[in-house]
């Protein structure tokens, strides 16, 4: 079950960084420049979400939280990269 949801987590998080990448506000000026802002701002959202997911998993894992994942703490740590990366 695990391995399902972290395919499904692959495809999601691909699908939400795609996304952010069009909608970057970094598409103006220098292209070279422009692809290392999205590619930075990439990165860090998909290392905040993974970090975070991999946390609430551990949790799950060790019984000391019951799912799903992410929690309400996780989600918003998730909602604040995303938006300071917009």
């Amino acid at each position: 079950m695990l391995h399902a949801s972290t395919k499904f987590l692959g495809v999601a998080v691909l699908t939400t960084l795609c996304a952010l990448a069009l909608a970057t506000a970094a598409h103006a000026g220098d292209p070279l420049k422009c692809k290392k802002t999205i590619e930075a701002n990439v990165s860090a959202y998909a290392q905040a979400k993974m970090k975070v997911l991999q946390k609430c998993n551990a949790g799950i894992v060790s019984g000391k939280t019951s799912g799903p994942c992410p929690d309400t703490n996780g989600a918003l740590k998730i909602a604040k990269v995303e938006t300071k990366i917009r």
